[in-house]
């Protein structure tokens, strides 16, 4: 007997440690292989992203500057016709009402001579205006081009941030007699921009081709009038060449992912970029929480190996059951614990979050374990859930004897526990004489047709107010019976107290005798 744990003995423990480090290179080498491919999938979504970002605001604002150019061309020929001395007229006034309602809310038309002084305007605006300094009219004034978009600045009267687009009025033969322009205030643009609703961080512009300033951006302020991009990379790409689309890293103060298309018929680009904090956000999440659970992993795995150090054959046999046991438990912990992540604000949210699923999963192993997985009672299930938080005064239970699938088991188990823990935190549960309903019936005994209907009703609670956002818990109670069981899941929020009404085929969800 000495001379064989003599033998034994170092064996298994070589073999342990072997084991160890080949788990050890494993779990550390998928851990860097799961890493590095989600890194880069999380790049390549946020390449097409923004892809999708900046051919969206190309789009946007192609139609709104086109909107805006039929005005000004319809504007200017009419002017080039009839003269600026008429503008004073109650027909040209009219005209003037009717052509720019097909502008923007906050856009304005001006008209000027020459020389540069507003004439006319659909905006009120102080005595004499004299826009001669202004880029967009000494280029209108020059000659070139017909018609200008200009960059983003600080309006001296009317407007507050916003950018001109502007045409040049003239003659018949061809002198400059004065221009029309219209000023887009950077709230419509911001309004536009936010409206595409392309996610948290998402930066949106547009920026000349011949300079490179910003003519609008999203989000915009005083303190970014003068931005350019002449120095990006993509700039000489976009506006010197037949290029239509750049995306990229920029390396500047701070790394940006830009994805930049030049805009069809007008001297502008478009862009839309993320930090790279804001990229790989959640991918750093998702590490970290990876990185705890390759921890827990590796002391259970210390663990195990302890034990197979210490114990007998048949004790090695029994961990090997264990492990296998471990596993299914583990992925669905696992599970739990993402979705509850992503919807806990705080560690104590989460702790507790995690803490009140596992009992409910335990509590439901053990009923199942009791019955030998098969049929466990309806009754018994509903009233283990609603254990913790209930009274034989504040908790009525009534319906016919039913004996669930261990998969229908699991599902209901799942949904009761997510009502009773709601009507704990905010509903009949957290008040003294709040109490709650659960009734279950069968409707339509015939064996094909057959439903098993269960009522949850709340009274005597606080005021109840619509949730503003779902989270796991609600996405729980109206998803997982659908998909696991075929049912359905009626949620609804009255004043007086929460409603649940849960529908499932008896088909999928009771468990037949004989």
């Amino acid at each position: 007997m000495g001379t064989f744990f003599g033998h034994f003995w170092p064996t298994t423990r070589a073999l342990s440690s072997i084991q160890f480090v080949l788990a050890t290179t494993t779990i550390v080498a998928a851990l860097a292989y799961w890493t590095w491919t989600d890194f880069a999938e999380v790049e390549r979504d946020a390449e097409a992203k923004a892809s999708v970002a900046s051919l969206a605001v190309n789009e946007l604002a192609g139609r709104s500057l086109l909107a805006i150019d039929v005005v000004l061309e319809s504007t200017a020929a009419r002017l080039s016709e009839e003269g600026l001395d008429k503008l004073g007229s109650d027909l040209e006034q009219n005209y003037l009402r009717q052509i720019t309602s097909r502008l923007p809310e906050t856009a304005a038309l001006f008209i000027t001579d020459k020389a540069g002084y507003v004439v006319a305007s659909t905006a009120p605006y102080p005595g004499q205006i004299n826009v001669g300094d202004r880029e967009w009219f000494r280029n209108l004034q020059n000659g070139t081009p017909e018609v200008f978009v200009g960059r983003a600045l600080k309006g001296r009267s009317v407007h507050n941030l916003f950018f001109p687009v502007a045409r040049s009025i003239r003659g018949a033969d061809g002198a400059f007699l004065g221009a029309v322009q219209v000023g887009v205030e950077m709230t419509y643009i911001a309004s536009l921009f936010r409206n595409l609703n392309l996610g948290h961080g998402m930066h949106l512009g547009l920026y000349e081709t011949h300079d490179g300033e910003v003519v609008a951006r999203y989000p915009m302020s005083e303190a970014l009038l003068g931005e350019t991009v002449a120095m990006a990379p993509y700039f000489p790409a976009l506006a010197r060449s037949q290029a239509l689309s750049w995306t990229g890293w920029i390396h500047n103060d701070q790394d940006e992912l830009v994805s930049a298309r030049h805009l069809n018929g007008w001297p502008l680009i478009s862009t839309a970029s993320l930090y790279k904090d804001e990229v790989y956000s959640d991918a750093w999440t998702r590490l970290l929480w990876r990185s705890v659970i390759a921890t827990l992993v590796f002391a259970a795995f210390l663990t195990l190996n302890a034990l197979v150090l210490r114990q007998s054959r048949r004790e090695a046999m029994l961990v090997g059951e264990l492990e296998h046991r471990g596993k299914n438990l583990l992925s669905s912990v696992l599970a739990l614990i993402d979705r509850a992540r992503e919807n806990s604000r705080s560690s104590e949210e989460f702790a507790s979050s995690i803490k009140g699923r596992v009992w409910s999963m335990a509590s439901t192993q053990r009923l199942l374990s009791k019955v030998r997985w098969r049929g466990v009672s309806l009754a018994d299930l509903i009233r283990a859930e609603l254990a913790p938080y209930t009274t034989t005064s504040n908790a009525t239970f009534d319906g016919p004897e039913v004996l669930l699938t261990p998969n229908a088991t699991h599902g209901v188990a799942m949904v009761m526990h997510e009502l009773a823990t709601n009507a704990a935190k905010y509903g009949a549960l957290s008040q003294r004489n709040g109490r709650v309903s659960v009734r279950w019936t069968i409707v339509n005994k015939h064996p094909v047709a057959a439903i098993l209907r269960i009522q949850w009703k709340e009274a005597g609670g606080p005021k109840v107010v619509p949730p503003a956002r779902h989270g796991y818990g609600s996405s729980v109670i109206r998803d997982l019976l659908s998909f696991e069981l075929d049912g359905s899941v009626e949620l609804v929020f009255p004043p007086d107290g929460v409603c649940c009404t849960i529908t499932l085929p008896a088909r999928s969800s009771i468990e037949t005798t004989g």
